[in-house]
């Protein structure tokens, strides 16, 4: 399932990086690659609550974190490898958006299952600790200010620092509605 990701995983720039990337994708739930970004369609562009949306979602996502990251006036203090940790992060920051098995409604906290499942994978993928301790932060962060539901008792973390806050910055912006990117065979049109 990597090769859907292929665009995105040329985004990092560390070959060891990339390639633990790849593992993990492989590894996220058939569900991810097929559901809409949202399950009521409420938080989503109409791009991403099609079948396939939650990868749309993510590509959108990714994609912001490419072309901002290349804005050298306003991201220039991000390091190569703290490019690939955002870029990865996006990647995986909703792989488990149903729960590890498939559950009808989004999971409020599938931040933590995803942020979790970096933590307990990412080093046999060939990740080091600190990677994955970076990973987990920008993960379980990604909702930003959206850490708390009715529907919920789970307090989500907010992001602290920079790194945090551009992976909630670009999924809140992969999630409004006024935006809408068009695809052709999993792909952003140009």
């Amino acid at each position: 399932m990597k090769d859907i990701f292929k665009s995105e995983l040329n985004y990092i720039m560390d070959k060891r990086v990339r390639e633990a990337a790849g593992e993990l994708i492989d590894m996220l739930p058939e569900y991810f690659f097929r559901v809409p970004a949202s399950s009521t369609g409420k938080y989503h562009p109409k791009c991403s609550n099609v079948e396939g949306g939650l990868v749309n979602h993510t590509k959108i996502a990714v994609r912001y974190a490419k072309e901002l990251m290349s804005n050298d006036i306003l991201f220039n203090n991000f390091s190569k490898h703290d490019q690939d940790m955002i870029i990865l992060a996006l990647i995986l920051h909703d792989g488990f958006k149903h729960g590890l098995e498939e559950e009808k409604y989004v999971r409020f906290d599938h931040p933590m299952i995803s942020a979790n499942f970096v933590k307990e994978e990412g080093e046999s993928v060939g990740l080091t600790k600190e990677e994955c301790d970076t990973l987990y932060e920008l993960i379980s962060s990604h909702m930003g200010i959206f850490n708390t539901s009715t529907y919920s008792d789970v307090v989500l973390p907010l992001p602290k620092n920079s790194m945090q806050k551009f992976v909630h910055m670009c999924d809140d912006l992969a999630s409004k509605k006024f935006i809408n990117v068009e695809f052709v065979n999993n792909n952003i049109v140009e």
